[in-house]
């Protein structure tokens, strides 16, 4: 009887270490991070990889999700390390649905970038409300 409990800790240990190896490759990848509004706004912003040299390519997401009861329609602006700062930050407006999301991306290569710390910023807007959701991910450019 004590035999097969010893195997399924074993396999309960192997199976959570394997699960903290998958979280530390994965977050050693990109750097995400998500913000939340009181009426049920989530937005997300991710850049990937969170470390770059040379002509590696960036990835930059940014996502909304309705997490609330009604149809909502949101202002998400996204504040790119790549925009010149004198520009102003690129504007979508949708309608989402209860559960609904909209997300976009753009690459670029790492040398568009000059070498330090960038950050992304999303901001998602709750046109009804004025309600906001804000979330911000860095990168490292070498």
């Amino acid at each position: 009887m004590r035999r097969p409990r010893l195997s399924a800790r074993l396999l309960t240990a192997a199976v959570v270490a394997l699960a903290v190896a998958a979280v530390s490759v994965s977050g050693a990848l990109a750097d995400t991070n998500t913000g939340t509004s009181d009426s049920g706004l989530t937005v997300t912003a991710a850049l990937s990889p969170d470390t770059v040299s040379g002509h590696q390519q960036v990835t930059q997401t940014a996502t909304v999700e309705n997490d609330g009861r009604s149809t909502v329609t949101v202002s998400l602006r996204v504040f790119s390390p790549k925009r010149p700062s004198t520009a102003p930050p690129q504007a979508v407006f949708v309608t989402l649905a209860p559960g609904g999301s909209f997300s976009e991306s753009a690459g670029y290569p790492a040398s568009d970038l000059s070498p330090g710390t960038h950050t992304l910023v999303a901001v998602a807007i709750n046109r009804a409300t004025r309600d906001s959701a804000l979330a911000s991910a860095s990168i490292t450019v070498n």
